[in-house]
């Protein structure tokens, strides 16, 4: 599984600041709210754990408003807490049918390094306020 889980046990549902830094606390776990940062949500079936939809580069706050009254309704409509929303250290280019731990990817030299860091040096520049990463 490639999401990212921030525990905050002893605060209700709701906005924090924690660190210095905005979350929104939800059953236990916090999830980055951010106006100025850009998350990648994902709303997640439980049961199987296969994403049912998206939030590429959004802010953090509208990507997780946007997961989350998606995963309200559909809790709703099943009468269980059945969907989630998490973060992801994917981004919306990786693909899903490859295994997760590539053992050559960990064992290359700083010479012949096969993985893609190229995401973590990605800068999103929302020029139009949309929420959404415009292009570079």
């Amino acid at each position: 599984m490639n999401w990212i889980f921030y525990p905050a046990s002893g605060y209700s549902n709701g906005y924090y600041t924690l660190d210095n830094y905005p979350y929104y606390v939800y059953n236990g776990y916090r999830f980055r709210y951010s106006t100025v940062d850009y998350c990648n949500y994902q709303l997640v079936d439980s049961y199987d754990q296969r994403v049912q939809t998206t939030y590429w580069n959004q802010t953090c706050n509208s990507g997780y408003d946007s997961c989350s009254y998606e995963r309200d309704r559909l809790n709703s409509q099943m009468g269980e807490y059945r969907y989630f929303c998490s973060e992801t250290f994917r981004d919306q280019n990786y693909d899903f049918s490859t295994p997760t731990y590539d053992y050559d990817d960990y064992n290359a030299s700083s010479d012949d390094q096969q993985y893609d860091d190229s995401y973590d040096d990605q800068e999103c520049i929302d020029s139009d306020n949309d929420g959404y990463c415009d292009d570079k």
